[in-house]
């Protein structure tokens, strides 16, 4: 929880930072919470998944994942 809520805290944060340093430090934790947030977060969701629907269920999640971050690029 703790990095989803670090996760969470620096995307805000980045969308009013006016400072470069600040932008470094917010990216440095942030790349910390994405350990938390994206490995902890995918191995939960397919333990939780029957057996049989365990490889499309990744194969779903990181498409979301391509797809969102390539949106959010453009």
């Amino acid at each position: 929880m703790f990095g989803l809520c670090l996760h969470m805290s620096v995307v805000l944060g980045s969308l009013v930072c006016k400072s470069i340093n600040l932008a470094y430090f917010l990216l440095f934790l942030g790349g910390l919470g994405e350990v938390c947030r994206y490995y902890v977060a995918y191995v939960y969701n397919i333990e939780m998944m029957p057996m049989h629907l365990q490889n499309a269920t990744g194969l779903y999640i990181f498409l979301v994942f391509g797809v969102a971050m390539s949106y959010i690029a453009v």
